[in-house]
């Protein structure tokens, strides 16, 4: 955290008089009703499918929060962050938002333009912090939440890249010994006719096979690669995907206790911004990634709307750890769920990096033994088909 920041902090923490960074209601309404008679539709808009990083996001969110609590007026501070990004993919998103503002509509309500940039969690977070009038507050939880799922991203990012990196690397590896390698023994090997090894002969074949057909069998692999990038972007092709990996030794723990994190994490930032436990468990549900979980939480909200208290509606889930079950009960009885649920997040937090840490520490031996098994195993084939072909030439 930048000492701007930490400064900033501890000016909130003195008392002082609430005040509302957003546009006041009563200009809101003036605005809508300007608006009509104009005959415009505030609430017609354009919805814009731009994606920005998450670290965009959050640099937009705390350079906002840092207007907000010196006292900017909110149209004031987008119009500013509007100029700073000129040129960015967010720009025009800005100019969209600023003037819905200017024809009465809410912050909030301005921003259901840009679902792919705003998230659900983050429009909702942004329209408590508009009821309460401390806007600014909520904004500074949800750069710290930005941040710290940015970090979480690149956890999963690392514990991704390096198994796609060896396989990558194993693939062509293969490809070089069959389709470079074994081609140059084939007259050679054509000399002992019957007596080559099985072995061999397959390996011969595949090389001669890999040889004439490069370019071809490359640009397969290519339109695979592109193939699945595709339907993983799709939302029943990653499903699929992640129902399989959870059930990975290795990969299954890591990523059960990062949807964890998730989960604790986000529910803590809504309660904390004031948002009821049910509207909370509802959002936070759409943070986690694995299907079987999300199924899980969708049955504790079912039972939460039934006035099941949260603690005993975990309980009933085989998805949570005693550790959840037992801090969610804590936090019900002290009245600091929040608090509970953040301390859930940090652990579950330092869990995935440790498990993605010995995973990859796992896999670099299990990989060399097995790079090592198939290049050896070829070069014995090799070596034993050229020794038999060595005594068939001398004979």
């Amino acid at each position: 955290m930048s000492p701007i920041l930490k400064t900033s902090l501890k000016e909130k923490d003195k008392p002082r008089a609430r005040r509302t960074s957003s546009v006041p209601p009563q200009s809101l309404e003036n605005g809508r009703n300007a608006a009509k008679k104009r005959g415009e539709n505030p609430s017609k808009t354009v919805r814009h499918h731009t994606r920005i990083s998450l670290g965009e996001l959050n640099d937009f969110t705390k350079n906002l929060w840092t207007q907000l609590d010196a006292g900017v007026p909110l149209l004031r501070a987008l119009e500013v962050e509007q100029e700073q990004s000129e040129g960015s993919k967010l720009s025009p998103v800005l100019a969209q938002t600023i003037a819905e503002i200017k024809s009465g509509s809410t912050f909030s309500e301005a921003l259901d333009h840009a679902p792919k940039i705003y998230s659900r969690i983050y429009r909702n977070l942004v329209k408590v912090g508009e009821s309460s009038g401390d806007l600014a507050k909520v904004l500074f939880s949800l750069s710290e939440f930005l941040e710290w799922t940015e970090e979480i991203s690149k956890t999963i990012k690392k514990a991704v890249r390096y198994p796609i990196i060896v396989l990558v690397g194993v693939i062509g590896v293969l490809l070089f010994i069959l389709g470079f390698v074994f081609p140059r023994f084939e007259e050679l090997f054509g000399k002992m006719g019957d007596q080559l090894p099985t072995s061999a002969a397959v390996l011969l074949e595949t090389g001669k096979f890999i040889n004439n057909h490069a370019l071809g069998i490359v640009g397969g692999l290519v339109f695979l690669g592109f193939g699945a990038l595709f339907f993983l972007r799709k939302g029943f092709g990653k499903e699929i995907l992640l129902s399989l990996v959870g059930r990975f030794p290795v990969a299954g723990p890591v990523m059960k206790a990062i949807d964890l994190a998730r989960f604790s994490r986000t529910l803590s930032v809504l309660q904390e911004s004031g948002i009821p436990l049910v509207r909370g468990v509802e959002l936070a549900q759409q943070s986690v990634s694995d299907p079987n979980l999300r199924e899980e939480i969708h049955e504790v909200r079912e039972q939460l709307t039934q006035g099941e208290p949260f603690s005993q509606a975990l309980s009933q889930s085989k998805e949570f750890p005693p550790l959840v079950i037992n801090l969610v009960a804590v936090g019900e009885q002290s009245g600091r769920m929040d608090h509970c649920l953040s301390r859930l997040s940090d652990h579950f937090d330092r869990e995935a990096r440790e498990r993605v840490d010995g995973a990859i520490a796992w896999l670099e031996p299990a990989i060399t033994i097995f790079l090592g098994v198939v290049v050896g195993g070829m070069a014995a084939i090799i070596l034993s088909s050229l020794y038999k072909a060595m005594l068939a030439v001398g004979r």
